[in-house]
């Protein structure tokens, strides 16, 4: 009877796969070839990427960088070109299709743009980047596009109480107040695991993530069933929106 409800619990309730968490993709001139994205050239200027970082130089080179990916549930934040030295270059962003949906030119120096105010860059699109470098003293050093989840994963899931931690991971992209929570289906509090004021990155999958041993407030551990985790964000700036997240939880004896 056990097993019957164990197989009915997991068909019914979908516990990994959706909730995801932020990320960045970084481009440097050392890591152009292999940063996971792809990348083309056109023009009769010749590419340059070395650990100076990337330019163009002979004439005017077009830069086309694609690949730019998230799933659904996550949400471009923002694309950061850090340039140094002085020159020009102009900035297309494009779909996957090739439409342009953002251009700028004439640029000089640094940009910073909020992919998040681009209509068509809605949840989980992807999109290509155009960069037009002239042949100058005009270096870029770093790009990074920034995407959000605004959620929490736990591992492993399903869990079995009493074999060892819960990894909690969260997003945590600026200083904040963080509380964890965990409730039985029944909607009664089973423990609180974190009530903290973190800094940024403090608690992310990779880098000091909170655990908890399957026990209750009481010190016993919890019975097989469905149980919420429930991640409560409130952020130390206005530059983020506070939220709350969940993850549907097997815990098995």
């Amino acid at each position: 009877m056990k097993k019957r409800l164990l197989i009915l619990l997991i068909l019914i309730f979908p516990f990994t796969g959706t909730q995801l968490l932020a990320g960045e993709f970084k481009i440097t001139g050392t890591n152009l070839s292999n940063s996971g994205l792809y990348f083309y050239t056109s023009g009769n200027g010749t590419l340059n990427a070395d650990s100076t970082g990337i330019y163009a130089t002979v004439d005017t080179l077009q830069l086309q960088i694609g690949g730019f990916t998230i799933k659904k549930n996550q949400s471009w934040q923002n694309l950061k070109i850090t340039t140094t030295g002085a020159g020009s270059y102009d900035i297309e962003i494009r779909s996957k299709a090739g439409k342009v949906i953002h251009s700028q030119s004439g640029l000089t120096s640094t940009v910073s743009i909020n992919l998040s105010s681009i209509s068509l860059l809605s949840e989980g699109t992807n999109f290509q980047m155009y960069l037009t470098l002239n042949a100058d003293s005009l270096m870029v050093t770093q790009i990074k596009a920034t995407y959000s989840g605004n959620s929490v994963i736990c591992y492993p899931a399903p869990y079995k109480a009493g074999s060892g931690d819960l990894t909690i991971a969260y997003d945590l992209p600026a200083n904040g107040k963080v509380t964890i929570k965990i409730y039985d289906n029944g909607g009664k509090l089973v423990k609180t695991i974190l009530n903290e004021s973190y800094q940024s990155a403090k608690s992310t999958r990779f880098n000091n993530a909170p655990y908890w041993n399957g026990k209750s407030s009481t010190g016993r551990l919890v019975s097989t069933g469905v149980y919420t985790v429930v991640v409560d964000v409130r952020f130390l700036t206005s530059a983020y929106s506070d939220y709350v997240s969940y993850f549907r939880l097997l815990i098995i004896r």
